[in-house]
């Protein structure tokens, strides 16, 4: 019996760190509403951190269901979708009127097309190394270095932000996924680091450098994973 119960619980842990990032999704909504910016980023940041390990939870305990990948999807869409629409609305394009809504109630609805998209049966995402258009973490994360330096860029930008990044989150373009892509973690440590100088020491020179190093990661993860393709396009017969 008392195996039973731990089963039944190892079989939970994965979808309560999901609800765990859902939260912080919904709380750093709450949180820009009251004009917590720094609080709201941090718990956006958290998110992405239970996004990270609920999956990893899920293949170490093998307790992945289709259960879970339904709801971790719905926790991405709080959390990558409305939660980073609504820092950047509240923080930059809210100067923009009707306008700076609709950009990001767009930024909104092209994350959840991307996350139904996703969850569609199709070969093209039973590769593990690489994804058609951004992943909505990725593109949550681009909206937060924005918001960092809101107070100093123009609103317009923000705009082209959300409507650009959730063009990306449609497109048909090849993106990395990182996991499998064979990215050294060195480059994945860095990248955090330099998030974390941005948030602490705003500048246009912090700004501009992470977008050249995490440009430079992103170009050298689809470099591997198109080669990692290429060889299995190769390797496949006829």
């Amino acid at each position: 019996m008392d195996n039973l119960g731990l089963d039944g619980l190892k079989k939970h842990i994965p979808n309560i760190v999901t609800v765990t990032g859902m939260g912080c999704g919904f709380f750093s909504i709450l949180s820009s509403q009251r004009g917590a910016i720094s609080t709201a980023l941090l718990l956006l940041l958290c998110a992405g951190l239970c996004d990270i390990l609920d999956g990893k939870l899920a293949r170490i305990l093998g307790t992945s269901s289709r259960f879970g990948g339904e709801l971790d999807s719905l926790a991405d869409a709080i959390s990558f979708g409305v939660a980073p629409s609504i820092l950047l609305y509240e923080t930059s394009l809210y100067r923009l009127g009707w306008f700076g809504g609709a950009c990001a109630f767009f930024f909104t609805a092209m994350a959840a097309f991307r996350l139904a998209r996703f969850n569609l049966p199709s070969a093209e995402h039973d590769r593990r190394d690489v994804f058609r258009g951004f992943s909505t973490p990725t593109a949550a994360i681009y909206v937060g270095t924005f918001v960092v330096m809101s107070d100093r860029l123009p609103s317009e930008l923000g705009a082209f932000y959300a409507v650009a990044l959730g063009g990306l989150m449609v497109s048909r373009v090849p993106s990395p996924a990182f996991k499998g892509a064979g990215v050294s973690s060195i480059y994945l440590v860095v990248g955090l680091l330099n998030s974390l100088a941005l948030f602490l020491w705003p500048s246009f020179w912090t700004f501009a450098w992470w977008n050249l190093y995490t440009g430079f990661v992103l170009c050298l993860a689809y470099n591997i994973s198109s080669k990692i393709q290429a060889r299995s396009e190769s390797a496949s017969p006829g």
